[in-house]
Order: C-alpha cells, then structure tokens, then sequence
C-alpha cells in the first residue's frame, strides 16, 4: 500500500514538474509568471511535504497493524490449549463418573450383604458387628492418612 502510494505521488510530481516545463516555455518571463512558478513550486513542495506524511502514517499503521496481528495470533493459540485443556478435563470427568458407578454398584452390593448378615445375627451378633466395622473404619483412617 505504501509503494503504490508513493509511486503515485512521485508520478504526479513529475507531471506537475512536466507542466511547468512546457508553459515556462510557451511564454515569456513576466512578474505574473515569475509569481505563477513560485506558487507552483510551492504547491509541489506542499504536495510532495504531504505525500511523505501520508507515506509515514501509513508505515506507522502497517506497523500496528502487524503487532495487532500478533497479538491476534497468540491469543489464538492460547485459544486452542484452553480447548484442548477442557477437552482432556472432560474425558478424565467421564472416566471419573464411570469408576464412580461402577464403585456405587459394589457398594450397594456390599450393604444389602450386610443387611442380611445383621438380619440374621440378632442384638448381640449387631453389637459385635459395628464393634468389628468401628476398628475396621479406624484402621483404613489411619492407614489413609499416614
């Protein structure tokens, strides 16, 4: 974009440049024409002060521009690994849920089981039970936490 608007700018100076050539020559040097190439040439000076503006602006934006890019970029990337994080996260969930089950199963299993030892036991056979479950829970506490 910077190139093709330089190359224009140069390429209007040359005919501007171009024109004040050929009416210098078609007529004779007068005050009012004398007055006429000062304006010109200060037009073209302007003209040519604003087109090194415009080209300055113009690589000042390209250079954003490219930094806003990068950024965009990474913000992509950074994008993609959350989503690829949520997707790991998901699946080790899923897996989760499914142990869970399959743990609750057994442990429904295991509690009718106890239901029907209790049932048959009696009071005393109870008592000695939740004694047996009490050590029992107390054991796998400390062997947990150790």
């Amino acid at each position: 974009q910077v190139t093709l608007i330089t190359a224009s700018i140069k390429e209007f100076n040359i005919s501007l440049q171009a024109d004040a050539r050929h009416v210098e020559a078609a007529r004779p040097q007068t005050i009012q024409s004398r007055l006429e190439n000062a304006i010109q040439s200060e037009n073209n000076d302007f003209i040519s002060s604003q087109g090194q503006e415009q080209e300055m602006l113009l690589r000042s934006q390209d250079a954003e521009l490219d930094e806003l890019t990068e950024s965009v970029t990474r913000l992509g990337a950074v994008g993609l690994t959350i989503s690829e994080e949520l997707t790991d996260q998901s699946r080790l969930l899923d897996e989760l849920d499914e142990d869970m089950d399959g743990v609750q199963g057994r442990l429904n299993a295991v509690q009718r089981k106890m239901a029907v030892v209790i049932k048959k036991s009696g009071v005393c056979g109870q008592i000695v039970m939740i004694i047996f479950l009490v050590i029992i829970l107390v054991i796998l506490v400390g062997v947990l936490f150790s």
